[in-house]
């Protein structure tokens, strides 16, 4: 064998060597990415499921802020009635002499 082709055979197995490490190096990398990746997705799908929580409580608050307002209302009707029952209750009584 000459001696370029030692050479050339040397010089392969350098190179083999140096694109063994690198891509064992950009498997690490790779692996790490990925975990940093998922952290992150979970953390918005947790961000996400807050929000939705969130926003169904504020619905439900919308629901029970409406309910109280019609129970508003209808008390406040119920009170005019009252009053007015009140009013024609006195006029008749009035109408009698003690």
């Amino acid at each position: 064998m000459s001696k370029f082709n030692i050479l050339v055979g040397e010089n392969y197995e350098k190179d083999a060597i140096y694109i063994n490490d690198l891509v064992r190096e950009l498997s690490s990398t790779s692996e790490e990415l990925l975990a940093s990746i998922k952290i992150v997705s979970e953390s918005i799908d947790r961000i996400s499921k807050s929000s939705n929580d969130g926003s169904e409580g504020t619905n439900d608050i919308a629901d029970k802020l409406s309910q109280i307002k019609d129970r508003a209302s209808q008390v406040r009707n119920e009170a005019y009635n009252v009053k007015q029952s009140a009013e024609n209750l006195k006029d008749f009584a009035s109408k009698f002499k003690v």
